[in-house]
């Protein structure tokens, strides 16, 4: 039975060109780690990541999860049951691991290869939902196969899973990426993704991770020395499958020579960057966690504003007050931005909305809360300078739309 240990991982470019990787040493031990993922909750984010659960060379392997304040990582435990297993319930060692989270903290794929039915399948896919106290969880019958079957990811919002399976040719040393989209009936079937490799029969391909730059990255071991690097390939939206040629991540520090990298998770706001390694270190030679501050250089987000001023007319043919939309040029205050923004072109002005700042992954989400006023440029005692809060995903390169009204209160106090 193959069992994959970490690949290959991540982006461009970090905030800092000299930037090295460090362990996350809180959760590294002698054992082999690899795999991890954040998951964030109403109460706070959770570290999750795949642990061997014997001696530091033993295939038997665990979900662990870990509370990440800004305190730092508490101590790691077993992930509760059912997603952990009884040994008892095996017919060979126990393999949870593989841990995906979206959007949603109450729902999550791993991997496990507890027996169906009495009958060992191998690796398998399952999905967990969380109901408030405890975790039920579902063998995914539509994705998983009598083959290897390993590594999900979920995009971010929960519509689309990649993994990677060697059920083309099994026992090969060869995987594959598959894709499926999730249905109102459930996980449609599975698709393969083609051109991630120049030889998809001498290559393997591993780990995937659809960050929320529009990229797939993953591990593959078309190397000169064979070992596992990080690649990316942009994806379609769409079609969910590659779209164009893939590229090798060149991160400092990422790829080391003679030595495995792989597992990449990429934070939400798109600062950090988490994977696993083997590169040596003090002899272990074992898979470890590191984590690296990272910059995948999203597209710009910007809010198209346009302010107006709502009053009342009288419409004398049909003897009725009506609302009328009178553009005014005015001034736009938009805090977390610094300095007022002047609206042109007839009350219209766009403004670019900054990615929010991250001191950890733990607080790298994608959303930023921005505060809108208006006034107009020469003060009208009549309106009321409008305000409305307004919560964006800045890390996403759209263009958002909005109207902001100045308000006329002289109607108020008119005889009609």
């Amino acid at each position: 039975m193959k069992i994959v240990f970490p690949i290959l991982l991540l982006l461009l470019l970090t905030h800092r060109t000299d930037a090295q990787p460090k362990p996350l040493e809180r959760v590294n031990t002698k054992r082999q780690e690899y795999g991890a993922v954040l998951r964030y909750t109403t109460t706070g984010a959770e570290i999750w990541y795949t642990a061997t659960s014997g001696n530091d060379m033993s295939r038997s392997r665990q979900l662990m999860r870990a509370r990440w304040s800004a305190g730092g990582i508490e101590t790691p435990e077993p992930a509760p049951a059912p997603m952990n297993g009884p040994a008892s319930s095996r017919d060979s060692i126990p393999l949870d691991g593989s841990p995906a989270f979206g959007c949603d903290p109450d729902y999550m794929v791993f991997v496990s290869n507890r027996p169906v039915d009495g009958k060992s399948l191998g690796n398998d896919l399952y999905e967990a939902r969380f109901d408030g106290s405890v975790w039920h969880v579902t063998r995914i019958d539509a994705l998983s196969s009598d083959y290897w079957d390993d590594t999900p990811a979920l995009s971010w919002d929960g519509s689309t899973l990649y993994f990677a399976s060697d059920r083309r040719s099994p026992n090969h040393g060869l995987s594959d990426i598959y894709v499926s989209s999730r249905t109102p009936s459930g996980w449609g079937n599975p698709k393969r993704l083609a051109g991630l490799t120049s030889d998809p029969d001498r290559f393997a391909v591993e780990t995937p991770f659809l960050a929320r730059d529009g990229y797939l990255y993953y591990s593959s071991n078309e190397t000169t020395t064979h070992n596992f690097e990080i690649r990316k390939i942009r994806i379609d939206s769409s079609t969910k499958l590659p779209d164009g040629e893939p590229d090798s991540v060149t991160i400092p520090g990422l790829n080391m020579p003679a030595s495995d990298a792989g597992n990449p998770w990429i934070s939400p706001g798109g600062h950090w960057l988490i994977f696993s390694s083997n590169r040596d270190s003090v002899g272990k030679r074992d898979f470890d966690i590191y984590i690296t501050s990272y910059s995948n250089n999203p597209k710009p987000t910007t809010l198209n504003l346009n302010v107006v001023e709502r009053t009342h007319t009288y419409d004398s043919i049909n003897e009725r007050w009506i609302d009328i939309l009178l553009e005014e040029p005015s001034k736009v205050f938009c805090p977390p931005l610094k300095s007022p923004s002047l609206t042109i072109n007839q009350g219209k002005v766009t403004l670019d909305i900054p990615c929010p700042d991250s001191k950890s992954p733990i607080d790298d989400l994608p959303f930023i809360t921005i505060y809108l006023r208006a006034e107009t440029v020469k003060p009208k005692t009549n309106l009321i300078s409008s305000s409305d809060t307004l919560i964006v995903d800045a890390s996403s390169g759209s263009n958002y739309d909005y109207t902001l009204y100045l308000w006329d209160t002289a109607v108020y106090y008119s005889h009609e």
